[in-house]
């Protein structure tokens, strides 16, 4: 069973049913700016993972609409499954502008670029959340390494995260600093490791701390 969105609302000036996920939303018809506000966003990358980890795709096998919330919810769903399918993954803004484009909306044509700006807000959010998820590999990784020192290269570390690291980690030694900057050092001090050198741009000294567990700088 995946994660369900149960709430409805409709404007309170042209009755258009949609949710208004943020302060600077307004209602895609009319175009007022109500107080009312729902948390969707949050709830929406939720249940994205949510599907993806449990079915393997962000489109679960079965799915009912109930509320406004609910049918958004298998747009997104929809939406995010046919652009996990293609190759480059850089483009998810004129991706979903074609994609959205092709929806015959009848009369509601006026929500496409409501669902394109939700869209974007949810992917942003989303690719922040599958990065801390990711990276969690790589601490593993570590936890049950036997060694004192391995030295990676960085494409070992890319196959063992599953995916390509930023530019920044090719090009920048700060990127690999022992400070808890971002989602990616903490997996190494989180679990008593620490960068001791490495050649720039192709591999990188990864040392154990002795006692483990605690962060070095």
């Amino acid at each position: 069973m995946t994660l369900h969105s149960f709430y409805d609302h409709k404007c309170s000036k042209c009755g258009e049913p949609y949710i208004p996920y943020d302060k600077e939303v307004s209602c895609p018809k009319c175009g007022i700016v109500e107080e009312e506000r729902f948390d969707f966003v949050p709830l929406a990358t939720e249940s994205l993972v949510y599907n993806l980890e449990n079915y393997g795709s962000y489109l679960p096998p079965a799915w009912g609409e109930s509320s406004i919330g609910d049918y958004l919810l298998l747009i997104l769903f929809q939406l995010f499954a046919e652009f996990s399918c293609r190759k480059r993954k850089k483009d998810f803004l004129a991706f979903t502008e074609k994609w959205l484009s092709k929806i015959d909306w009848g009369e509601r044509k006026h929500i496409e670029k409501y669902i394109l700006s939700m869209a974007v807000r949810v992917n942003e959010e989303l690719q922040k959340t599958l990065e801390v998820r990711n990276y969690k590999k790589l601490e593993q990784y570590f936890a049950n390494s036997q060694k004192t020192v391995e030295v990676l290269t960085l494409k070992d570390i890319e196959g063992i995260l599953g995916f390509e690291l930023p530019e920044d980690a090719y090009h920048y030694r700060r990127w690999w600093a022992n400070i808890r900057k971002g989602c990616h050092t903490h997996v190494w001090l989180n679990v008593g490791w620490k960068v001791d050198g490495g050649e720039a741009g192709k591999n990188v000294t990864f040392r154990k701390v002795e006692g483990g567990g605690k962060e070095s700088q």
